[in-house]
């Protein structure tokens, strides 16, 4: 029988930082039954790392919120919090910032027609939804 590592429990981010003038970033986790540890990772890895674990822990969620026998959806969308700007990028692209739940902006590019595909997309879903009192 093979040794299983026993995974570390981690309580919280303690310390965040960058170097290389923001190409990396740098945090470190305590731990429940370890000593802290310090991690790095690209900048431009870090948003697909967090994607990651938002989406281990809602899915997670989900089987703990599920019916027995029931199907569980396996994504999990992160929620915008606002519309912060638009634009076009350097490739002609049309760029989309977002503010999200966690905190920090997401940014989106796509090009003309997808972009067009979105908005119509969008439109059918605002359509088949009831009114609501837009002052609230």
């Amino acid at each position: 029988m093979a040794n299983q590592q026993v995974p570390k429990a981690i309580l919280q981010v303690s310390h965040v930082g960058h170097e290389s003038y923001g190409r990396t970033i740098i945090f470190q986790f305590n731990f429940a039954n370890a000593p802290p540890e310090i991690f790095s990772c690209r900048a431009d890895l870090y948003p697909k790392i967090l994607s990651g674990l938002n989406a281990a822990g809602g899915l997670a969620d989900k089987v703990r919120n599920a019916q027995p026998g029931s199907l569980v959806e396996l994504s999990t969308p992160l929620k915008m919090t606002s519309a912060v700007r638009t634009g076009q990028a350097k490739d002609g692209t049309v760029a989309f910032e977002f503010g999200t739940e966690w905190g920090f902006p997401i940014q989106l590019s796509m090009s003309r027609d997808l972009t067009e595909r979105t908005i119509e997309l969008l439109q059918a879903e605002l359509d088949r939804m009831p009114p609501t009192d837009r002052a609230n």
